[in-house]
């Protein structure tokens, strides 16, 4: 019974932040707290999507944390963490999770965050270096990757990189 309880909270929770109340949502997860209800990964990871949303700096940095207090890991964890602090624009932190200990495993997803938040944040030249890192990697690129960097190819002017990828994109 207890784990359809969470499963109902986090069900309200996240429908919130789908309709962009991410506000509510977040006041729904602090009353979560009062009562007593655990928060489990879902939770965290709704939470982490509201505190990006409305680039919330606070409510991010407490969110992770909660993570590190807790020691909770789960799948998908950094590239949320990634997100949150690059859309709060919080270079610092974006860089030191992306490179910290337990992403020794990057997958295409946490690449693709670091690109992308790089890009968003006007980082071009860092996009480029982690895009390369990537393929030095041997990690794949996919269609997201590739939307991610390509904005970075307008916003330097380098029109070289920009076709360069469109030749990568048709192989």
């Amino acid at each position: 019974m207890k784990e359809r309880y969470i499963v109902s909270w986090n069900t309200v929770v996240s429908a919130l932040v789908q309709n962009e109340l991410d506000n509510e949502a977040l006041m729904l997860v602090y009353e979560m707290k009062k009562l007593w209800v655990a928060i489990d990964d879902i939770t965290i990871t709704i939470l982490l999507s509201a505190a990006s949303n409305i680039r919330d700096r606070e409510i991010g940095k407490q969110t992770h944390a909660y993570l590190l207090r807790h020691n909770i890991q789960f799948e998908g964890m950094e590239s949320y963490l990634i997100v949150m602090y690059a859309k709060s624009n919080m270079i610092r932190e974006e860089r030191a999770i992306f490179q910290s200990n337990f992403t020794y495993d990057k997958d295409q997803v946490t690449w693709n965050a670091m690109i992308a938040g790089n890009t968003q944040n006007g980082l071009i030249e860092q996009s480029f270096v982690v895009f390369k890192e990537m393929l030095e990697q041997n990690v794949k690129p996919n269609a997201v990757t590739l939307a991610s960097i390509l904005p970075s190819c307008s916003q330097s002017g380098s029109i070289a990189i920009g076709k360069q990828l469109h030749c990568f994109a048709i192989r």
